[in-house]
């Protein structure tokens, strides 16, 4: 009977922990994201955007932020790119960029679709210059 009651517990205590982590995911905004052609030096597209920690917690110090876009509307690939964003203070700047052909010029600005892979808190350090 003692043998039920302990995995009994440990199962609860499983399913509200995972429940707990779940619910807990830290939400980030991607804000004022846009795309401009850039015909200087190359056919391209440089989106930018703004990145925004939602929680408290993450408002104060450094983060790393690993995020994930593609392309919508885009059947040719649908792979997902990485991008990495550091984020202070609960601000960060997010930059990608697209390459076309110089003499295409029917391109629009692309659209993406992001998700978050995660983050880690960074901590504080000094350079040493010689």
């Amino acid at each position: 009977m003692g043998r039920f009651f302990v995995l009994l517990f440990l199962l609860v205590c499983t399913a509200c922990t995972e429940r707990s982590q779940s619910e807990h995911s830290p939400i980030f905004e991607l804000r004022d994201f846009v795309s401009e052609r850039d015909m200087y030096y190359s056919a391209s597209f440089t989106s930018r955007g703004i990145l925004l920690a939602r929680e408290e917690s993450l408002t104060r110090g450094s983060l790393q932020v690993w995020l994930q876009y593609r392309e919508k509307g885009n059947t040719v690939d649908r792979n997902w790119k990485d991008c990495s964003v550091i984020v202070t203070d609960g601000t960060g700047r997010v930059e990608v960029v697209k390459f076309v052909a110089r003499d295409d010029s029917n391109v629009t600005a692309p659209e993406y679709e992001w998700r978050v892979l995660g983050y880690a808190k960074l901590s504080p350090a000094q350079l040493a210059a010689k």
